[in-house]
């Protein structure tokens, strides 16, 4: 039987998401393994790993809370906003900010802010990413993006470091947060390290090393695919219905259901996929099938023609 679920890996810095995958898949011998949320190869923390068909699930996984530590450089600019780009500018000598000063700055980030995200970022620019037209010298256009802060606050400043907690929306670029404050402080300022401690319902405290991982244990860490969808409501379907959820059909459904993916169960409380609600129709419509489908019953064969009587 294929195994299927979530590893909440901590990944280690100096390799990338995709390198984090690459391991898993020669050590659990698994090909389909992906991951949700990339961090950078600088960056540590929460990466969730997705095994077999759970990759179905990834883009259904709640991404709306990231929480991350971080360590900001003051006194200099790159050009990929943190400490492994290449240095773009010296500022000139300013007084050192307060504690004071730098708290006061890192509070006006809190709430909805525009955010320009770094032009070395996986973001595309006429379908392909801005990384790669960097890397090339070509000039990269990006437009700044809404991002929601949920809370921001100074937790140690010993310069010209300056240490950071972070929870944020998804798409919320902890690089561009340390560029901009070096900005309101007139320092300059790049991001030296950082580290993701949530990623939606994964905390850190539950995650794994990468190095703790080995082919007789990794079957420990395999969560469930129910990890992935604890935030969705829940449509629990009988033997007959599940037949049908399985081969992606359409089924009605009496009561209202939520708005958004909705979690189908089997009636052996397997997950077999997730689904959207119309309203109008009252009908549950399938949109991505986990649960392998189950052959249809055999058609009476039939028999040989009978004459007519007159």
């Amino acid at each position: 039987m294929e195994k299927i679920g979530f590893i909440n890996l901590n990944k280690p810095t100096g390799i990338t998401s995709h390198g984090a995958a690459q391991k898993l898949k020669k050590i659990t011998g698994i090909r389909r393994i992906g991951h949700s949320g990339t961090l950078d190869p600088m960056a540590s923390g929460v990466l969730v790993m997705a095994v077999g068909k759970a990759t179905k699930l990834v883009e259904f996984l709640r991404k709306d809370d990231k929480t991350y530590e971080a360590v900001i450089r003051l006194g200099v600019t790159s050009d990929t906003y943190d400490a492994t780009g290449q240095i773009t500018e010296t500022p000139p000598p300013v007084p050192i900010p307060s504690g004071a000063q730098i708290r006061s700055a890192i509070e006006q980030f809190a709430g909805e802010i525009e955010q320009m995200p770094p032009k070395f970022s996986a973001i595309k620019v006429k379908g392909t990413p801005a990384y790669k037209l960097a890397r090339d010298g070509k000039e990269v256009e990006l437009k700044p993006r809404k991002v929601t802060i949920h809370e921001i606050k100074l937790v140690e400043f010993r310069h010209p470091l300056v240490s950071i907690k972070v929870k944020c929306s998804a798409g919320t670029y902890i690089r561009s947060i340390a560029h901009d404050l070096g900005q309101r402080l007139k320092t300059g300022a790049v991001l030296d390290a950082l580290h993701r401690t949530q990623a939606g319902d994964f905390d850190i405290k539950d995650s794994v090393e990468l190095d703790d991982v080995t082919e007789e244990n990794w079957q420990e860490y395999l969560l469930p695919v129910q990890a992935g969808v604890s935030h969705m409501e829940v449509f629990k379907a009988d033997e007959d219905t599940a037949q049908k959820v399985s081969r992606g059909i359409k089924v009605p459904v009496a009561d209202k259901l939520a708005e958004g993916p909705i979690a189908i169960f089997g009636p052996k409380a397997e997950l077999l996929a997730i689904g959207e609600f119309d309203p109008d129709k009252k009908l549950l419509k399938p949109i991505k099938v986990l649960a392998a489908q189950t052959p249809l019953p055999p058609r009476d064969k039939p028999g040989p023609e009978q004459p007519q009587k007159d």
